[in-house]
């Protein structure tokens, strides 16, 4: 089993910050599909400034994950977690 935390530590110690420029602007707005709402265009803009430097992208966002494919850069998703079954109800100890 994969430990999460451990998985997002690594995630968020590799990040990079990336000030927004007009150049990364003007990238977001080509960005395709058209349906991205700004900031994810954003990110996605973000993310191609780091040319060859770039490893994946973490998003949860399935529009976004499109446009990343689509870009053919590698995304970082957590997988839908397993539904938690409710624990058996045990009959009440009763004394007679």
């Amino acid at each position: 089993m994969i430990d999460g935390s451990t998985v997002l530590q690594g995630v968020l110690a590799s990040a990079a910050i990336i000030p927004l420029d007009a150049e990364i602007v003007a990238v977001a707005r080509s960005e395709q599909p058209v349906h991205l709402v700004a900031l994810d265009a954003i990110h996605i803009a973000s993310a191609l400034s780091l040319g060859t430097r770039l490893v994946a992208v973490a998003t949860c966002d399935k529009r976004t994950q499109g446009a990343l494919d689509l870009e053919s850069i590698r995304v970082i998703a957590p997988t839908p977690a397993a539904k938690i079954q409710p624990l058996a109800q045990t009959p009440s100890s009763t004394s007679d």
